[in-house]
């Protein structure tokens, strides 16, 4: 029965997937400035952040974190640059004990613009970083030294300077961390204070980053979610009124966030002021949205 459900599963992956052979990171490159910083790895374990002139194509051998000595694992989420910090996050497993460390650095130096370098919390960290006001929004997979929760919405409070002295630079903490009921691999895109981002039970969630929430029960955060079905590994994208994102289903959404906003448990569509688009693969990729078209790629090629 095991093989026989294993070959199902290689199959259907393989029919999923169509001729594509994935290879390397996930992390896309991102321009700040004159510099473009890349997530580069050693084999599938190991990686770091290291920039490339954006006039010229040359690295600056002189930036790199962490150095050649310090391990942080891989980074799969594309780095955040802001003024003057890169800020990213990496993992690594053995077996089934996962490490993520959360970093930031400083846009002139490398170096960590932390006091403590960087953040460890014992869990995966797959998606990108996303910054409101002073707080990094990011999401993860279970988290070893909390309940069985499948997944978080962290939050992490942030004050770096570059400019400081190491010693006198702001301790990062937790702020919160809100539960949800599926891993989340999506980048949370973040509007007018809410952060939207799917999990991988197959939601998407808006969750108030404004609220004040003293102790553990976070649960007032939820804005609202609506139920996908499929696995949800995308990043949302929002324009104007209107939510854009795909799962692992075949199914693209155009979600409008006052409907979203009246229908809190997300179990129907507004036919009025919504559609779905259906095909035969996975989406992962974010759209792109052109005024009236909106352009979305697929797994299947």
């Amino acid at each position: 029965m095991l093989v026989g459900l294993l070959a199902f599963v290689a199959l259907a992956l393989t029919a999923c997937l169509g001729e594509l052979t994935p290879s390397g990171r996930w992390a896309a490159p991102v321009q700040g400035g004159d510099w473009i910083y890349v997530a580069t790895s050693k084999g599938d374990k190991e990686g770091s952040l290291i920039r490339i002139s954006a006039k010229t194509g040359e690295r600056d051998r002189s930036w790199q974190f962490p150095g050649e000595d310090e391990k942080i694992g891989v980074i799969y989420g594309t780095p955040l640059v802001t003024e003057d910090a890169v800020y990213a996050a990496a993992y690594s497993c053995r077996g089934k004990d996962c490490v993520g460390n959360v970093f930031a650095v400083s846009v002139e130096s490398g170096e960590p613009v932390w006091g403590e370098r960087m953040v460890g919390i014992p869990t995966e960290i797959v998606g990108s970083l996303a910054l409101y006001e002073n707080t990094l929004i990011f999401g993860t997979s279970v988290v070893a030294d909390a309940d069985e929760t499948p997944g978080y919405l962290y939050a992490l409070d942030s004050t770096p300077d570059s400019r400081l002295d190491l010693d006198e630079r702001v301790s990062v903490r937790l702020k919160w961390r809100f539960p949800v009921g599926g891993t989340i691999w999506s980048s949370p895109t973040i509007v007018d204070g809410i952060a939207y981002f799917g999990t991988m039970d197959g939601f998407v969630y808006a969750v108030d980053l404004t609220l004040d929430i003293p102790g553990v029960d976070q649960s007032a955060r939820e804005v609202w979610r609506f139920e996908a079905g499929g696995a949800v590994a995308a990043h949302p994208v929002i324009v104007g009124e209107k939510l854009y994102i795909g799962d692992f289903q075949g199914h693209f959404y155009a979600l409008d966030l006052g409907a979203r906003r009246s229908d809190r448990t997300g179990l129907t569509l507004d036919q009025s002021r919504e559609w779905r688009f259906e095909t035969d693969s996975w989406f992962w990729a974010p759209a792109l949205v052109d005024t009236d078209v909106v352009y979305a790629s697929t797994l299947g090629g």
